[in-house]
């Protein structure tokens, strides 16, 4: 796996004005890469305003149940209850599997996740993988029905991750 590929990933899939300020730094990284779905996604963000782009990234991944970025939603749906229910059980294997303790986040957000798979290679890591391929595959197959520009990160990352295209 492209460790620097995914780190930028992770930070592709926070709110934009974490990472436009890095954005050249990442074009440059990314050119070096030659992925072409990153250079799509980097044309694109190009030409939208950036508070456009904020607007896009919180109605895609805040206000939309289909395109969420905590993984567990997409095994469990809208659960209203965190106790004894499968979401809860998820969040807490992963909690535990990524040691992922976070005042901001749910042990389950794909950005964090991503980071601690870009950055450790264990049984941890191989399980992550499983537990989070499905979500994936989904997130990307909603994102692409949205007509996203973050559709372009989610093929990349499954491709970087499952060496493979999520059939979408």
């Amino acid at each position: 796996m492209n460790r620097g590929l995914l780190v930028i990933i992770a930070d592709l899939l926070e709110y934009p004005a974490y990472w436009l300020p890095k954005l050249s730094e990442f074009e440059a990284k990314l050119v070096k890469i030659n992925d072409p779905f990153m250079a799509e996604f980097l044309k694109e963000v190009k030409s939208i305003e950036p508070i456009d782009l904020e607007e896009i990234y919180v109605s895609t991944f805040d206000f939309s149940k289909e395109t969420t970025l905590n993984i567990t939603y997409y095994y469990t749906g809208d659960e209203k209850q965190r106790g004894n229910n499968k979401r809860g059980i998820l969040l807490l294997k992963l909690k535990e599997l990524a040691n992922i303790n976070t005042e901001k986040e749910l042990p389950d957000y794909l950005p964090n996740l991503i980071r601690f798979i870009a950055n450790n290679a264990n049984e941890n890591t191989k399980e992550i993988l499983e537990l989070i391929k499905l979500p994936l595959k989904e997130l990307t197959i909603n994102l692409k029905a949205k007509n996203s520009i973050f559709y372009y990160i989610l093929v990349s990352l499954y491709k970087e991750l499952y060496l493979g295209d999520p059939d979408v």
